[in-house]
């Protein structure tokens, strides 16, 4: 519903992003925006960790923003956390233009889509950003199609059966490794996943 209600060309076309300092590898964007605003609005918010401004550059922590009101901007950021990001599929769905920046941690589906094809590849240190963002501000048509191939990948891709197909396959496959025979205990429930509705 909120990717609907922010078309392309109603879209903020200032870059965004909302997220607690889980690495080092976000400050450079949170400072790049406190230096230009209208480039890129990046604010950190506060996690569990939290102990004083220190811990958000200097800065107050800013409020958590819900993922559906991430659709009003044309150009979102995905950085890994702790782990891989569980955001970076749901920032597809705003039908914006997602900004990923590094490669260390893999979800399942990470290979299938393609840097510029799905997505803007960033270097970690985030050192091409500005050089990134002048360009998909200059070419917005190509900024455009790639979104729409993004947001479309993950509307084709990432349903819940096909969630489901991947697990299936894998827990197969791994069970070829054990060295006992798994049985299913009689006081165990199988949990059949109801049909999501997302925001987005």
């Amino acid at each position: 519903r909120s990717a609907a209600q922010w078309p392309w060309k109603k879209k903020n076309s200032t870059a965004y992003f909302r997220g607690s300092r889980t690495s080092p590898e976000r400050d450079p964007l949170i400072l790049l925006s406190r230096k230009n605003p209208k480039l890129v609005d990046a604010e950190y918010t506060k996690n569990q960790a939290w102990k004083s401004m220190k811990d958000t550059l200097g800065k107050p922590a800013a409020q958590d923003v819900h993922l559906v009101d991430h659709c009003k901007y044309k150009y979102l950021f995905n950085f890994r956390g702790v782990a891989a990001s569980f955001r970076f599929k749901h920032l597809f769905l705003c039908g914006s233009l997602v900004f990923h920046v590094g490669d260390e941690w893999l979800e399942f589906f990470y290979p299938q889509l393609k840097p510029w094809v799905h997505y803007i590849p960033v270097k970690t240190d985030l050192s091409n950003v500005q050089e990134l963002l002048q360009f998909v501000k200059a070419n917005d048509d190509i900024a455009r199609e790639i979104a729409e191939r993004g947001s479309q990948f993950i509307m084709n891709h990432l349903q819940m059966d096909d969630v489901t197909c991947y697990w299936e396959n894998l827990l197969t496959e791994y069970s070829k490794f054990l060295s006992y025979n798994v049985t299913r205990r009689k006081d165990y429930d199988q949990i059949i996943p109801k049909v999501l509705k997302t925001e987005l």
